[in-house]
């Protein structure tokens, strides 16, 4: 019953993540596999490259051993590292839609727009975005800000401009030495990773909202063994987090306010 299941929320769940992709698409893969592989100057700055058996982070014109391209992840710009993570650290103990809201007002109180996108196409390869996409706040801002606007802990606070300081220092650092950083831990890495590459097989075991959901399943005679998921066990995290919106009527929010140490 439960393969049936995930099969049809797989479906559903892999075309959001395709309508994602093709958003954030701004040069054809295969250009930028040729010019990772040629390590063409011509396209520095242009993509940056993520190892996923690494976790290193760096350009294309990078001289250090070529990866197999199974295990290369291709983003538009380092500030992908820098939204994912601001987006991991202020999601933590809120519900969906207060960290959407906090990061909009961050969003909005520190950019300054100048009506220009952040992800245009190679000059041949195809048109302008009608509605380009608006660059998220950089590092240097949010270092720099007093973000006492933010209706979040003074500790969280804390934490994302300590990550703000440590991504302007370090852009292309391996995502594992984002836990030498305060109030960052295991679940925020993890959730980062499955979010912000094509890691098909991250499974958020110990997120609250995971746990809950399986509970529900459970109390429903509907036992799910992530195992059997595998290797598409993000997925299951991606499906476990929508039926939670589906069943938010049902949903604690108390459950929530616990230090970030119960996700991990």
């Amino acid at each position: 019953m439960f393969g049936k299941i995930f099969e049809t929320l797989l479906r559903l769940v892999n075309a959001e993540l395709i309508r994602e992709m093709e958003i954030m698409s701004h040069i054809p893969l295969p250009i930028v596999q040729k010019a990772r592989i040629a390590r063409d100057p011509r396209f520095d700055g242009l993509f940056f490259i993520g190892v996923k058996t690494t976790g290193i982070f760096c350009r294309p014109i990078c001289k250090a051993r070529m990866p197999l391209e199974k295990n290369v992840t291709y983003y538009n710009s380092a500030i992908t590292a820098m939204n994912a993570g601001c987006r991991a650290i202020v999601g933590q103990q809120v519900t969906v839609k207060a960290a959407i809201g906090q990061l909009n007002l961050l969003q909005n109180t520190l950019s300054k727009i100048k009506g220009s996108g952040s992800l245009n196409p190679i000059k041949g390869s195809g048109s302008l975005n009608p509605n380009p996409l608006i660059p998220f706040v950089t590092a240097k801002q949010v270092a720099e800000a007093d973000l006492s606007f933010m209706k979040i802990p003074n500790a969280r606070k804390k934490t994302l401009k300590a990550f703000a300081q440590f991504m302007l220092e370090k852009p292309e650092a391996d995502i594992k030495q984002w836990l030498n950083i305060k109030g960052i831990g295991p679940w925020t890495v993890n959730y980062v990773t499955m979010r912000n590459s094509d890691s098909p097989d991250i499974f958020l075991a110990t997120d609250l909202v995971v746990k809950n959901q399986l509970k529900q399943l459970a109390d429903s005679q509907v036992f799910v063994q992530p195992e059997l998921a595998a290797p598409w066990r993000s997925y299951l995290t991606l499906i476990l987090w929508n039926l939670s919106q589906s069943n938010a009527a049902t949903y604690k929010p108390a459950t929530q306010t616990k230090k970030e140490a119960q996700y991990e």
